[in-house]
């Protein structure tokens, strides 16, 4: 992966950054390309490293912890 050192992306208010590429063998056999992101829990403050493909769709927000049922975030708020 040639990225300058201090890239990353901010994702709906959260920053992400790149730790390594990787790929990994899908149930047909087919390979996947994903790259880990490190990341910070907007709830507990803890790092944490999630993974995307190369389109960056909707990486994880929450660590491990944060993410469970009993303890999901709350919705945003809509204005109707």
């Amino acid at each position: 992966m040639n990225l300058p050192d201090n890239f990353s992306v901010t994702y709906r208010g959260q920053r992400y950054r790149p730790v390594r590429a990787r790929v990994e063998a899908k149930k047909d056999g087919s390979n996947l390309d994903v790259i880990d992101w490190e990341t910070t829990c907007p709830d507990c403050g803890m790092k944490f490293t999630t993974f995307t493909t190369h389109n960056f769709n909707g990486p994880r927000k929450r660590c491990d912890l944060c993410k469970l049922p009993e303890k999901r975030a709350k919705p945003a708020a809509t204005d109707c």
